[in-house]
């Protein structure tokens, strides 16, 4: 009797251990299911960086995340002996940070060997959440970062517009183009939260010559003349549209300029991260063309080779 309440007792002991050593115990994550944030604190772990908190930061900027409008576009290349990262994202984009920790950041076991060209990285304070986390990222790295893009609101484009393309332009009307956009009709904008909206506001005067009071004002008023009508707003639609392909053409031509201006400096990096909007992707579309310029820098023109001999 004696020894069967041992054998019980011991029994009723060894399960206790066993149960406090399963709970005690992280489990093992399949390697197929490794999150982002684990690759992050095992980069950090290794490097002896905090990009964790620069996530952390980073996602606190999503408001009212949409993930089904969530697209990115992805592809890296090889030009010479570069390697380009490229993300064509639409802006508010978390997959976009996904996608960078799972198949870019591995790779960066040298910054010193890369350049990150990424769209609004020199803002002060990036609103975007996913330009916030790259900007973070090359800071945090001690990585150089261009700008590539010039914006659609910036001066560069508006007044290339208004005295060219669209001599009957405004400043006003350019907005309302961009409005537009993004509130294509009442329940796009009146479903809004106060934060959210304000979010959006913020977001347009941050690449606006325009405060954010301003934005809000002509918010209202774009959602009083055409929102409420949706006759004005049928035909204000198609004029608005136009006017945001040729902002977007404007600022494309402008911004390869900018990067071709910039090629010295980013053909030093033997990688190149590019994150931008989904529409200035054809600044990207012939890469050997842009980076073959540095070369061609070094090259003299025939004519002044043969007047040197």
């Amino acid at each position: 009797m004696i020894k069967g309440k041992r054998t019980i007792a011991e029994l009723v002991i060894t399960i206790l251990l066993l149960l406090t050593n399963f709970s005690c115990r992280r489990p093992t994550t399949p390697k197929t299911e490794i999150s982002t944030f684990d690759i992050l604190l095992d980069y950090d772990e290794q490097k002896g960086t905090n990009l964790a908190q620069v996530y952390r930061n980073a996602m606190e900027r999503f408001e009212d995340y949409d993930y089904p409008k969530d697209k990115i576009e992805e592809r890296t290349d090889t030009v010479g002996d570069h390697i380009i990262h490229i993300l064509g994202v639409r802006h508010e984009s978390r997959l976009a940070i996904i996608r960078f920790l799972r198949n870019v950041l591995p790779f960066i076991q040298n910054p010193d060997e890369w350049v990150f060209l990424v769209e609004g990285c020199k803002n002060k304070d990036p609103v975007l959440p996913e330009l916030y986390f790259f900007a973070g990222v090359a800071k945090e790295l001690n990585i150089s970062t261009v700008d590539p893009i010039v914006s659609l609101l910036g001066e560069e484009v508006t007044q290339r517009l208004i005295s060219g393309t669209h001599p009957l332009l405004t400043l006003k009307d350019i907005h309302f183009a961009v409005l537009n956009s993004i509130f294509p009709n009442k329940e796009s904008l009146h479903s809004l939260s106060e934060k959210t909206r304000a979010h959006y506001v913020n977001t347009i005067a941050s690449y606006s010559s325009f405060p954010a009071d301003s934005i809000e004002n002509l918010l209202v008023e774009y959602d009083t003349t055409f929102l409420a009508h949706p006759l004005n707003l049928a035909v204000a639609r198609r004029v608005y549209a136009q006017i945001r392909n040729d902002m977007i053409d404007t600022a494309n031509v402008l911004s390869r300029e900018r990067v071709m201006e910039k090629i010295p400096q980013i053909s030093q990096a033997r990688h190149i991260f590019i994150c931008v909007g989904t529409y200035h992707l054809p600044v990207f579309d012939d890469l050997e063309g842009l980076l073959g310029t540095v070369h061609e820098l070094h090259i003299l023109p025939p004519q002044e080779e043969a007047s040197k001999e």
